[in-house]
């Protein structure tokens, strides 16, 4: 059957069975989509002559007997069909198309205890003067406690609008000999390993990189050193990996619409910041604590294209927002506090503050 498919095809594309003498031998990185909605969960696969090891510390450590035969990729009592095999790369669809890449291993041990000695920034390709984005985001991280803290900072136009913590269950982790950074959820308990994983490739006192898995190919991410932040357990967090919908969570404020509406009009009473006419959405998440964090900001004009208002209307947009604190939080079906999110839209008129939707 697979000669005479590959025998019809020949004429549009190469095809030919996978070298079954390539050796699998090593550390093999994958990530596969549960789910459309959901990210790349992670894999690590170690084979060794003819064995295979799936699993990583903390975890029970399982062997499985496996296979290459033809299309097949046999492992135990499972059947995945090979996609495509280098060398470097295997490309298996089972209910859902899994991507491994073969991890160069051969570098020197690494002090993983290093990282807890600095914060770290990812390295720019480009200096803040040449971002064409008047609105972003600066995250610098430290790990701490088994934890990933994260300083958030929001910038509009150079002028900074506040700043956040996110606490992230993670933790330096090694699989045999093997350097690794993971992120845990649940983010409440921090309780399970499987999501984001990364290997780390370089470290010194200066930087260190790590090799990643996004979407179906590798990249490597460099991060530099800084200077440490403090951190505290009033951080702000998300409770799992998935926030509910503006529309699939119950979530409301005290004293609901009007209450909001009173704070901030009297906030900016009789103020008026430029002459601009538009729309200013803040969107933003509040977790199972109630706390209100990961903002996001979008700037229209009347008729809904890309504008830029007064960066002091931003800012005490963005910091009344932020002091909303009086939310009756979600719940899930079990009656359990969940994550959600919500947006005000701020319409502006010659400069002042008219209505508040929705």
């Amino acid at each position: 059957m697979y000669i005479t498919i590959c025998a019809f095809l020949w004429s549009i594309w190469s095809c030919k069975p996978p070298d079954t003498t390539l050796k699998l031998e090593g550390l093999w990185l994958g990530n596969y989509q549960h789910e459309l909605y959901e990210f790349p969960l992670p894999i690590i696969w170690f084979f060794s002559n003819d064995s295979l090891m799936t699993e990583w510390k903390r975890r029970e450590q399982k062997d499985f007997e496996w296979l290459l035969s033809g299309d097949v990729l046999l492992i135990d009592t499972m059947e995945y069909v090979v996609q495509n095999f280098t060398k470097n790369q295997i490309v298996l669809e089972r209910e859902t198309v899994i991507v491994f890449d073969k991890i160069d291993t051969t570098r020197k041990e690494k002090n993983l205890d290093f990282l807890e000695q600095y914060a770290w920034r990812k390295k720019e390709q480009k200096s803040r003067k040449s971002q064409k984005k008047d609105l972003y985001t600066e995250e610098i991280h430290r790990f701490k406690d088994d934890k990933i803290w994260i300083q958030r900072t929001y910038w509009y136009d150079q002028l900074q609008l506040g700043q956040e913590i996110e606490m992230r269950c993670g933790k330096i982790e090694r699989f045999k000999e093997y350097p690794l950074i993971v992120e845990a959820g649940y983010w409440d308990t921090c309780d399970s390993l499987y999501a984001p994983l990364q290997y780390v490739t370089d470290l010194d006192k200066h930087s260190y990189t790590v090799l990643t898995a996004k979407g179906k190919k590798m990249r490597e991410i460099t991060y530099e050193a800084t200077d440490l932040f403090e951190v505290s357990d009033s951080a702000f967090y998300v409770c799992s990996q998935s926030v509910g919908a503006y529309y699939g969570v119950n979530i409301s404020y005290k004293g609901e619409k009007k209450a909001v509406k009173d704070f901030v009009f009297n906030a900016l009473k009789n103020q008026q910041f430029g002459t601009e006419s538009g729309y200013i959405m803040i969107r933003f998440v509040i977790n199972c604590a109630g706390q209100l964090g990961n903002f996001e900001i979008e700037q229209t004009d009347l008729n809904f294209n890309t504008i830029k208002f007064d960066k002091q209307l931003i800012k005490r947009l963005f910091l009344l927002t932020k002091s909303l604190t009086d939310w009756k939080i979600g719940k899930n079906e079990e009656g359990e506090h969940i994550d959600g999110r919500k947006f005000f839209t701020y319409k502006i008129e010659n400069g002042r503050l008219k209505a508040i939707l929705p």
